[in-house]
Protein backbone atom coordinates (compact mmCIF):
# COMPACT_ATOMS: atom_id res chain seq x y z
CA UNK A 1 0.00 0.00 0.00
CA UNK A 2 1.64 3.41 -1.04
CA UNK A 3 0.61 6.65 1.48
CA UNK A 4 -0.53 9.83 0.14
CA UNK A 5 0.12 13.25 1.94
CA UNK A 6 -3.27 15.31 1.56
CA UNK A 7 -1.92 19.10 1.62
CA UNK A 8 -4.77 21.35 2.02
CA UNK A 9 -5.34 24.71 3.82
CA UNK A 10 -6.71 24.62 7.08
CA UNK A 11 -6.75 28.64 8.38
CA UNK A 12 -9.66 30.90 7.63
CA UNK A 13 -10.15 34.50 7.88
CA UNK A 14 -13.66 33.19 9.60
CA UNK A 15 -14.76 30.56 11.71
CA UNK A 16 -16.58 29.38 8.63
CA UNK A 17 -14.13 29.72 6.15
CA UNK A 18 -12.30 27.28 8.57
CA UNK A 19 -14.68 24.71 8.54
CA UNK A 20 -15.17 24.48 5.14
CA UNK A 21 -11.21 24.10 4.68
CA UNK A 22 -11.67 21.33 7.44
CA UNK A 23 -14.70 19.74 5.19
CA UNK A 24 -12.80 20.20 2.14
CA UNK A 25 -9.66 18.39 3.58
CA UNK A 26 -12.46 15.51 5.10
CA UNK A 27 -13.59 15.19 1.84
CA UNK A 28 -10.23 14.28 -0.11
CA UNK A 29 -9.50 11.91 2.96
CA UNK A 30 -13.05 10.18 1.86
CA UNK A 31 -11.84 10.42 -1.29
CA UNK A 32 -8.27 8.91 -1.17
CA UNK A 33 -9.68 5.97 1.34
CA UNK A 34 -12.33 5.29 -1.40
CA UNK A 35 -9.69 3.65 -3.35
CA UNK A 36 -8.97 1.21 -1.23
CA UNK A 37 -5.10 1.13 -2.32
CA UNK A 38 -3.62 4.56 -0.84
CA UNK A 39 -3.64 5.13 2.96
CA UNK A 40 -3.94 9.22 3.43
CA UNK A 41 -1.87 11.21 5.93
CA UNK A 42 -4.05 14.27 6.44
CA UNK A 43 -1.60 15.92 9.95
CA UNK A 44 -3.88 19.20 9.75
CA UNK A 45 -7.01 17.29 10.45
CA UNK A 46 -5.26 15.51 13.70
CA UNK A 47 -2.71 18.22 15.17
CA UNK A 48 -5.06 21.06 15.91
CA UNK A 49 -6.93 18.73 18.09
CA UNK A 50 -3.68 18.74 20.69
CA UNK A 51 -1.77 21.59 19.16
CA UNK A 52 -3.53 25.42 18.85
CA UNK A 53 -2.88 26.94 15.21
CA UNK A 54 -2.94 30.57 16.83
CA UNK A 55 -0.19 29.91 19.39
CA UNK A 56 3.13 30.17 17.05
CA UNK A 57 5.23 27.72 18.87
CA UNK A 58 2.59 25.19 18.29
CA UNK A 59 2.26 25.71 14.67
CA UNK A 60 5.72 25.72 14.24
CA UNK A 61 5.78 21.96 15.84
CA UNK A 62 2.63 21.20 13.61
CA UNK A 63 4.39 22.45 10.90
CA UNK A 64 7.53 20.70 11.58
CA UNK A 65 6.07 17.26 12.00
CA UNK A 66 3.74 17.51 9.12
CA UNK A 67 6.74 17.86 7.12
CA UNK A 68 8.59 15.26 8.25
CA UNK A 69 5.87 13.03 7.82
CA UNK A 70 5.55 14.29 3.71
CA UNK A 71 8.87 13.40 3.53
CA UNK A 72 7.93 9.42 4.25
CA UNK A 73 5.13 9.63 1.79
CA UNK A 74 5.04 7.89 -1.96
CA UNK A 75 2.77 10.77 -3.37
CA UNK A 76 1.21 14.13 -2.26
CA UNK A 77 -2.43 15.06 -3.01
CA UNK A 78 -2.74 18.89 -3.10
CA UNK A 79 -6.43 20.02 -2.76
CA UNK A 80 -6.12 23.79 -4.05
CA UNK A 81 -9.96 24.84 -4.09
CA UNK A 82 -9.12 27.38 -1.55
CA UNK A 83 -5.95 28.33 -2.56
CA UNK A 84 -2.40 27.74 -1.86
CA UNK A 85 -1.66 28.85 1.42
CA UNK A 86 2.07 29.43 2.75
CA UNK A 87 2.15 25.94 5.06
CA UNK A 88 0.74 24.71 2.03
CA UNK A 89 3.46 26.30 -0.56
CA UNK A 90 6.40 24.82 1.71
CA UNK A 91 5.09 21.48 1.59
CA UNK A 92 4.86 21.62 -1.94
CA UNK A 93 8.62 22.43 -2.30
CA UNK A 94 9.48 19.99 0.29
CA UNK A 95 7.53 16.96 -2.26
CA UNK A 96 9.05 19.18 -5.47
CA UNK A 97 12.61 18.96 -3.84
CA UNK A 98 12.91 15.19 -3.03
CA UNK A 99 10.78 14.15 -6.23
CA UNK A 100 7.29 13.20 -4.68
CA UNK A 101 4.66 13.15 -7.07
CA UNK A 102 2.07 15.92 -6.52
CA UNK A 103 -1.24 15.12 -7.84
CA UNK A 104 -3.26 18.07 -7.97
CA UNK A 105 -7.09 18.77 -7.82
CA UNK A 106 -9.22 21.23 -8.05
CA UNK A 107 -6.32 23.47 -9.42
CA UNK A 108 -6.48 26.37 -11.75
CA UNK A 109 -3.36 26.73 -13.83
CA UNK A 110 -2.52 30.84 -12.64
CA UNK A 111 -2.17 29.00 -9.38
CA UNK A 112 0.71 27.13 -10.58
CA UNK A 113 2.64 29.94 -11.61
CA UNK A 114 4.54 31.55 -8.90
CA UNK A 115 5.52 27.70 -7.77
CA UNK A 116 6.38 27.10 -11.19
CA UNK A 117 8.72 30.68 -10.51
CA UNK A 118 9.96 29.54 -7.40
CA UNK A 119 11.08 26.00 -8.17
CA UNK A 120 14.86 25.68 -9.73
CA UNK A 121 13.97 22.37 -11.45
CA UNK A 122 10.61 23.70 -12.43
CA UNK A 123 10.52 21.37 -15.77
CA UNK A 124 8.17 18.68 -14.04
CA UNK A 125 5.77 21.52 -13.04
CA UNK A 126 5.71 23.05 -16.23
CA UNK A 127 4.67 19.44 -17.48
CA UNK A 128 2.03 19.32 -14.34
CA UNK A 129 0.31 23.01 -15.56
CA UNK A 130 0.51 21.85 -19.51
CA UNK A 131 -1.30 18.79 -18.23
CA UNK A 132 -3.90 20.80 -16.16
CA UNK A 133 -4.51 23.13 -18.52
CA UNK A 134 -5.35 20.57 -21.00
CA UNK A 135 -7.77 18.99 -18.97
CA UNK A 136 -9.41 22.14 -17.05
CA UNK A 137 -7.97 25.30 -18.92
CA UNK A 138 -6.85 28.44 -17.46
CA UNK A 139 -10.32 29.29 -15.43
Amino acid sequence: MKTAYICSPYRGDTEKEESEHIAYAVSLLEYVLASGRIAPIVPHLYFPQVLDDDLQGDREIALKCAQHLLKGCNMMICGARFGISEGMHKEIEIAMEMNIPIIWIDAKPSMLIGIIDAHENAEEVRKMKKEVDRIYGDK
